[in-house]
């Protein structure tokens, strides 16, 4: 049985958050409750609508004046913040990955061993 994730405003203008009934992975972490969701995940990107490891509020800057005063802050990913596309990998794409890195690792560590021998 596969839990429901919901996908909630953390408080007004507040990021969107994922939200569940239970811990449904390493990333979820216990929070106080809301309603009967109480554990919180990674954050929501309110530009491309993808979990992110952390927002940024859009319409924030230190120097600037003209801060919005809509309803909602847009609270954006960093490659959104920089108006990049946003990668996204399949499993497989990202099993790939690793295994290409595993073999470079492996290759260094046997040219530093040669190396060291030979030295």
């Amino acid at each position: 049985m596969k839990e429901e994730i919901a996908v909630i405003r953390t408080w007004p203008r507040g990021p969107l958050r994922q939200m569940s009934e239970s811990k449904v992975s390493s990333t979820f972490i216990p929070v106080k409750p809301v309603g009967s969701l109480i554990f919180a995940g990674r954050y929501v990107c309110d530009g491309c609508q993808e979990p992110s490891k952390g927002v940024y509020r859009q319409d924030y800057s230190k120097t600037s004046g003209n801060r919005r005063s809509g309803d909602v802050a847009d609270w954006v990913c960093d490659s959104c913040r920089q108006g990049k596309t946003r990668v996204t990998r399949t499993p497989e794409q990202r099993t790939a990955q690793r295994a290409a890195l595993a073999a470079r690792l492996k290759q260094a560590r046997e040219t530093l061993q040669t190396r060291l021998i030979v030295a």
